[in-house]
């Protein structure tokens, strides 16, 4: 199954800056490149997709979680959407844990 493409979800921004990160200080803690994170959220002036790797919105992901205390695949369905053929993550019920656990232990590379 190919890669389905993960982008920030309209909130980002306030999300982030809610829970006290600026862009930068979200790059830091989640050992990220910070130029990650403006090209995810700027696509269009940097002429990339704006997609993220897996992994790379998983460790953003767990920076926001331990910041504001919450668990990380709610965390990171705050954040990101996932697009593909099923319907978009940030608009599926976190009630319906997937088959096999959390989604991050299927989704990281070993």
């Amino acid at each position: 199954m190919a890669s389905q493409p993960i982008t920030v979800g309209a909130d980002f921004e306030t999300l982030i800056a809610r829970a006290g990160f600026t862009k930068a200080s979200l790059a830091r803690a989640a050992k990220v490149n910070c130029g990650v994170i403006f090209r995810a959220l700027s696509p269009n002036v940097y002429a990339v997709s704006g997609a993220l790797r897996k992994t790379t919105a998983w460790n953003i992901g767990q920076a926001y979680a331990e910041r504001i205390d919450l668990d990380r695949d709610r965390a990171f369905v705050q954040l990101f959407v996932v697009t593909g053929e099923q319907a978009p993550v940030a608009h599926r019920s976190l009630a319906a844990e997937p088959a096999g656990g959390s989604v991050m232990d299927r989704d990281t590379p070993e």
